[in-house]
């Protein structure tokens, strides 16, 4: 299923692009490189954060997620010479990510999922991490189109990934019954 959502996402652009509403970046090594990295990273986290909706709900998923910034800052900090947030900005990263918990540990237990599993959670959480660090790396590269030169790389370098994951989990079965 996430071949067809990032095959559809390729192609829109090079759809606008034959139609000649929008300019394109060539496919140039120099931006490939980083991209590969950036399209594992990212397609990885989409697969783990939907193996984790199966384990878990969304409301586990929001806290995961909205601690991943505490993380980066952190992280940024460390290997990339990067300030670390203010004191306000600290605190408020604190509040998204307890009103996150807050809001998942209120929620009606009938809305609950049994949470027996970490893995996927856990590697939902080092891949998003991943992908917002290195992301921030992939942003400075020079666009052509800066709308539209990145989804169109981070897509297509995104599929073939993706196909590996969808042959390796029987994806295809899946599609099939749906």
């Amino acid at each position: 299923l996430h071949v067809a959502q990032f095959g559809f996402s390729a192609a829109a652009p090079l759809l606008l692009y034959c139609v000649g509403v929008i300019r394109l970046d060539s496919f140039v090594w120099a931006k490939v490189r980083p991209n590969i990295i950036m399209a594992i990273l990212s397609s990885s986290a989409m697969y783990f954060n939907m193996a984790a909706l199966r384990t878990s709900d969304v409301a586990t998923l929001l806290v995961v997620r909205a601690c991943c910034p505490l993380v980066d800052c952190v992280v940024e900090h460390l290997f990339l010479g990067r300030d670390l947030p203010s004191r306000q900005g600290t605190l408020l990263l604190f509040i998204v990510a307890v009103s996150a918990a807050g809001y998942r540990l209120t929620m009606d237990p009938r809305h609950h999922k049994q949470e027996d599993g970490a893995l996927p959670l856990i590697s939902f959480f080092v891949f998003i991490c991943a992908a917002d660090i290195y992301g921030r790396f992939v942003s400075n590269l020079e666009w052509e189109n800066r709308q539209w030169g990145p989804v169109l790389y981070s897509n297509v370098l995104s599929l073939p990934h993706q196909l590996l994951i969808a042959l390796a989990t029987n994806e295809q079965q899946v599609l099939h019954a749906v």
